[in-house]
């Protein structure tokens, strides 16, 4: 684990104090000080590149390492104060949005608080829930800076020996779409005899909902492929259906 903090409870340069408390209050809280929030350079996790735009903090913990007033208890982890590096994520146009990562086991229950220029502007919470998946797309006025994030996890013994990592990197902020009409969905041709379809589509089944999985019905169409826009970063795939152009079954 992580080293202790100092008798004033204060961590060195380049760490970031963590809070191990009890979370029925039976034990005093301990500190630790895990590395500081970095830049995902070449070598990070295997990589082979690095990645100006991205940040990670990553922090973990075992229950043998603990004082053992708190090795059988249901605890909090804090991390209070995770300083944005380079003086923060400064949003130059109104077309970026910071975007906050969480990726943790299915054990544990985390949250996090994102802080717009020193806690003087906004601040944005990702309520706690189990596990990984979880993005908060935080999106500040123009010309302000993310400068700094706290995050905490709920963990019990039954996750032992587990970390968590918080990803901070910018995207683009797209523009809201028009809706669709619902009337300009085409009529899909289907494959061929032998359930190809012409380059570059590829084709997708549509099957008949029933209780019993040999007395449905599956129909197939050749729908566009999905497309890389380059300059947006963003890949995008969509297909839609329309009654009228299945069959009458």
């Amino acid at each position: 684990l992580f080293p202790e903090a100092d008798s004033d409870l204060n961590c060195g340069p380049g760490r970031t104090r963590l809070r191990f408390e009890a979370v029925d209050g039976s034990a005093l809280p301990h500190y630790r000080c895990s590395r500081e929030m970095l830049q995902l350079e070449a070598g990070s996790f295997t990589t082979s590149q690095a990645f100006p735009g991205i940040y990670f903090f990553r922090f973990c913990w075992a229950y043998a390492c603990l004082p053992e007033a708190l090795q059988a208890n249901e605890l909090n982890i804090t991390a209070e104060v995770v300083e944005v590096p380079n003086g923060g994520f400064n949003v130059a146009e109104n077309s970026t949005a910071v975007v906050l990562d969480v990726i943790a086991p299915a054990c544990t229950l985390p949250s996090a608080l994102v802080s717009v220029n020193n806690n003087q502007g906004a601040t944005f919470n990702l309520p706690a829930s189990k596990g990984s998946g979880r993005l908060l797309e935080v999106a500040p006025t123009n010309g302000s800076t993310v400068t700094a994030l706290s995050c905490s996890t709920a963990v019990n013994t039954t996750c032992d020996d587990n970390d968590l990592m918080v990803l901070m990197y910018t995207a683009y902020k797209q523009d809201p779409q028009p809706i669709v009409p619902t009337s300009s969905c085409t009529c899909y041709a289907p494959p061929d005899g032998d359930g190809d379809c012409p380059f570059p589509q590829i084709p997708i089944t549509l099957e008949t909902v029933t209780s019993n999985a040999s007395l449905g019905i599956s129909y197939q169409q050749c729908i566009d492929p999905a497309n890389f826009d380059y300059y947006r970063g963003e890949m995008a795939f969509s297909f839609c259906w329309r009654y009228k152009c299945l069959p009458d079954a």
